[in-house]
């Protein structure tokens, strides 16, 4: 028998230690609605085509690789693209069922938000912002691709309570 390398491959390592973050949240609870326009821009691309008929408003990986890795000034690599898609299906109950096979096709639009996620995080690895939290770099994405469907991000405000050390005299 040939030498066969065990692959785990765990999804829901990420969703755990980097997704389940408020600040993630937030930054996607603030730009949904430049997220959805994304979204809607996205899962037209191969409307009515051999891909998807006229009326199906859903995204496809065909829509990812070409929006992300052509469309967009950021040229993500496909693989990475491709990565990120899969790794952010839900499970589909009975997949080998034609109708479960239509699902893994489709990215919702939760699973969307975990493709941008999971684009971002594979993006800057092994770059200078490598170390950034996840959040961060999810916005330096949106930064980039929200102008192409006339949104832009909206930035969160930091705020910084100033704390003064009251005098025990008063």
């Amino acid at each position: 028998m040939p030498y066969i390398e065990s692959i785990e491959i765990n999804w829901q390592a990420f969703r755990d230690s980097k997704l389940n973050d408020p600040n993630v949240e937030l930054v996607y609870t603030m730009n949904m609605s430049g997220i959805e326009l994304l979204y809607k821009h996205c899962s037209k691309i191969h409307q009515g085509t051999a891909l998807k008929k006229p009326n199906e408003d859903f995204m496809i990986m065909q829509d990812c690789d070409q929006f992300f890795t052509r469309d967009c000034l950021l040229r993500i690599p496909k693989d990475y693209v491709r990565k990120s898609f899969a790794m952010s299906k839900m499970t589909v109950v009975n997949d080998i069922d034609p109708e479960g096979i239509k699902q893994y096709r489709k990215l919702t639009k939760v699973e969307f938000l975990e493709f941008l996620s999971r684009v971002a995080d594979l993006f800057f690895q092994e770059s200078e912002m490598e170390d950034l939290q996840l959040y961060e770099k999810i916005e330096h994405i949106l930064d980039e691709v929200l102008p192409m469907v006339g949104s832009k991000r909206v930035k969160q405000q930091v705020t910084v309570d100033e704390f003064s050390e009251s005098d025990d005299d008063y």
